[in-house]
C-alpha cells in the first residue's frame, strides 16, 4: 500500500482537473452559459487568468481548452446579460433555500454559518462586475442579501446564546 501511495500522490484524475478549473472560472466571476457548464464567459479583466489556466490544462495529455474572444456589440451584450441575470437570480434563489434549511435546522457549526457572508460577498462582487461590464441590474440584490445576512446574524446570535 506504501509503494501505490508513493506512486500515485502526485496523479490527479480528470475530476480533481474539473473541479480546480470550476473554482477558478468561479474566481474570475465566470458565468456558465450553459446549464451543465462546459461553456463559460469570463468577463475581460480576467482574460490573463484563463488564458495561463490554458496552458496548464493543455500541457495535461491531449487536453485542450479553447477560448473564443466575445467582441463587444448591443446584442453580445444584451444577450450576456440576460445569462448573468438569470446565474445570479438563480445563485440567490439557492442561498436563500439553503437559510431557509438553516431556519428548520440550524447547522452544528458556527463556521458553516459564517461562511455565508463570503457567499454573500461573491454574490455582490460578482453582481458588481457584470453591472460595470454587461450593464446588468439584479433587482433587490442588497435588499436580499440584506435579508439574508440578518436571518444569519440571528442564526448566530441563537447559537452564542446556547
Amino acid at each position: 500500500m506504501v509503494d501505490s501511495f508513493r506512486q500515485l500522490r502526485h496523479t490527479h484524475t480528470a475530476d480533481d482537473v474539473r473541479r480546480t478549473m470550476i473554482r477558478l472560472l468561479d474566481s474570475c466571476s465566470a458565468l456558465s452559459l450553459r446549464g451543465h457548464g462546459g461553456i463559460y464567459w469570463v468577463p475581460a479583466p480576467h482574460a490573463d487568468v484563463v488564458r495561463r489556466m490554458q496552458g496548464a490544462i493543455e500541457q495535461i495529455g491531449g487536453s485542450r481548452v479553447h477560448l473564443l474572444p466575445v467582441h463587444r456589440s448591443r446584442e453580445a451584450r444584451r444577450a450576456l446579460g440576460e445569462v448573468a441575470h438569470g446565474a445570479i437570480e438563480q445563485e440567490l434563489d439557492a442561498l436563500k433555500a439553503e437559510i431557509d434549511g438553516f431556519i428548520a435546522a440550524p447547522p452544528e457549526r458556527v463556521s458553516t454559518l459564517v461562511r455565508r457572508f463570503d457567499a454573500f460577498d461573491a454574490i455582490r462582487a460578482k453582481a458588481g462586475l457584470y453591472r460595470q461590464i454587461l450593464q446588468v441590474q439584479v433587482d433587490d440584490l442588497d435588499e436580499r442579501l440584506g435579508e439574508m445576512s440578518k436571518t444569519v446574524e440571528g442564526l448566530l446570535h441563537q447559537k452564542s446564546a446556547a
